[in-house]
């Protein structure tokens, strides 16, 4: 795992695995309200492609996260 920086690395297949998960969570954090930018990212990747995540998926998940964290913060008070 600890291969996720290297974006080039040599994977065998088409099936994600977890350095995938954390390679790409990764980027959408670190591309954080620049959209544009992380779009770029996604069609470059061979992370997000075997994951099958394209830019508007990574948009409605970090809204349905949005929404959850909320949530969270709202039951704790």
């Amino acid at each position: 795992m600890a291969q996720y920086e290297n974006l080039n690395r040599e994977v065998q297949g088409d099936e994600p695995d977890l350095t995938d998960i954390l390679a790409t969570s990764y980027l959408v954090v670190g591309h954080a309200g620049r959209m544009h930018d992380l779009s770029i990212t996604v069609e470059k990747i061979a992370a997000f492609s075997r994951l099958r995540l394209n830019l508007v998926a990574v948009e409605e998940t970090l809204e349905q996260a949005k929404e959850e964290i909320e949530d969270l913060r709202l039951s704790i008070k």
